[in-house]
């Protein structure tokens, strides 16, 4: 006679939130509104305005944000971008262009990127209006570029973007 015994069963892993990004990659993209709708850097209700506290609004956002979120990311590079102004060496509005005018948008640190915002201020027109496709659009290609390369891993994306709310 014989006697077959079945055992069935389920194995449930409880995985943190950390440990899913651990073994993964996340990455960190920025977008910074640079129309006139934030109104003149020089100006106290701007956004872009340098308190005697620390800064402006937007550095403080990129300052907070960022911290955390570097602590995951492995490189440590940054894509940096703009919109909604005219980029110096210009006479048009772009919707998307590097912070660093180089033509890597990649700034290594959050020390960098807000040095490098800094300089832009002086170097970018404010103008409109506001889109946000370009840089999403950018974005999104440069996800897909990434994916090509490395089938093989977890990749997360967080997109700041950093803007008025005033929106076309």
């Amino acid at each position: 006679m014989i006697v077959q015994y079945f055992l069935n069963y389920s194995f449930n892993k409880i995985v943190s939130f950390e440990h899913y990004i651990k073994n993964g990659q996340i990455n960190l993209d920025i977008a910074i509104d640079y129309t006139e709708s934030n109104g003149d850097p020089i100006n106290q209700n701007s956004l872009h305005y340098m308190k005697a506290d620390g800064g402006s609004d937007y550095e403080k956002a990129i300052k907070s944000c960022g911290k955390i979120i570097a602590n995951y990311d492995h490189d440590q590079l940054f894509p940096v971008y703009g919109f909604g102004g005219i980029p110096q060496n210009s006479d048009k509005v772009s919707h998307c262009f590097n912070i660093n005018f180089e033509d890597n948008p990649e700034i290594e640190t959050l020390e960098n990127i807000i040095k490098y915002y800094r300089e832009s201020l002086d170097k970018v027109k404010f103008h409109g209006p506001t889109y946000f496709t370009p840089v999403i659009k950018r974005v999104m290609k440069d996800i897909n570029d990434e994916l090509e390369n490395k089938k093989e891993e977890n990749h997360y994306h967080i997109l700041l973007i950093l803007t008025d709310g005033i929106i076309t």
